[in-house]
């Protein structure tokens, strides 16, 4: 791949209203109806803790996608019972303007702290607001910083390890190298940018209705194979526009999606 492709795509406007559905599981809790204990195993998960669900309205307390969502009164942790890479969640609730505290992930593996999270304070109220843990590795259980009751959680969003996986290293503006293991071998993929992560659903063509996990100016910049064994990378020069912004790979036909990964 050419990454000067890559950059004078950037200046060439946007695929309005892209978003795809990845190869990331999304647990939005709107098969649950009422409110109570979410139940061990659900979404695949072993154990929620003490969350629990519900469906009434209730400002600021929001779901990013409606009616269901999820809080914890003390434990604020859940635990997958294997190895998943978790890429983050939606928030609603109050924040430090109302005395509470800011939102965080402790990830954990084998009951050792191996990534704590950036923080999300919801002010005075707000939300939905996306939160990633900004952590590639693998975890088996998510520990919440934040005030018990004061926020709600919807649309965890995490990846099966070993999965299609995508990694950016290099310096931008520079060279960069796209690097990709676990796909289907030897079929066709995109690259795909965006301004930030978050959530995007392609409106047409083969793989209408995937969601992505980037957003803002999204658009597919390149395209080449897997490789015969679904690894592989590819090189190129990045421009300064593309520093700090995000990378994500879509296989075609089946429209499996990778993680997403910023260029560095």
């Amino acid at each position: 791949m050419n990454l000067r492709r890559f950059t004078g795509l950037l200046a060439a406007g946007t695929v309005a209203g892209l978003a795809l559905t990845a190869a990331a599981d999304v647990i939005n809790f709107d098969d649950l109806q009422g409110q109570a204990p979410v139940p061990p195993g659900y979404g695949t998960v072993a154990d929620w803790g003490d969350f629990t669900y519900y469906d009434a309205s209730q400002p600021p307390y929001n779901p990013n996608s409606p009616p269901c969502r999820v809080y914890s009164y003390s434990l604020q942790t859940f635990k997958f019972g294997r190895d998943v890479v978790v890429e983050g969640a939606y928030f609603s609730g109050y924040g430090t303007n109302r005395g509470f505290l800011p939102i965080g992930f402790k990830l954990y593996s084998n009951n050792v702290l191996v990534h704590t999270s950036a923080t999300l304070d919801l002010g005075d109220g707000s939300g939905p607001t996306w939160l990633a843990t900004g952590y590639s590795g693998v975890c088996d259980t998510v520990v919440l910083t934040g005030s018990p009751g004061f926020y709600v959680m919807d649309d965890v969003t995490f990846y099966e390890a070993g999965g299609y996986r995508l990694s950016v290293r290099g310096t931008c503006p520079g060279t960069v190298t796209v690097e990709w293991n676990g796909a289907t071998p030897s079929t066709q993929q995109g690259l795909v940018f965006g301004q930030s992560e978050g959530s995007t659903t392609i409106p047409n063509g083969a793989c209408q209705g995937t969601m992505l996990g980037i957003q803002g100016q999204v658009r597919l910049v390149n395209s080449f194979g897997t490789g015969p064994n679904g690894s592989g990378n590819v090189s190129g020069n990045a421009g300064t526009s593309a520093c700090g912004h995000f990378l994500q790979l879509i296989e075609v036909p089946s429209c499996s999606t990778s993680n997403v990964d910023n260029i560095p």
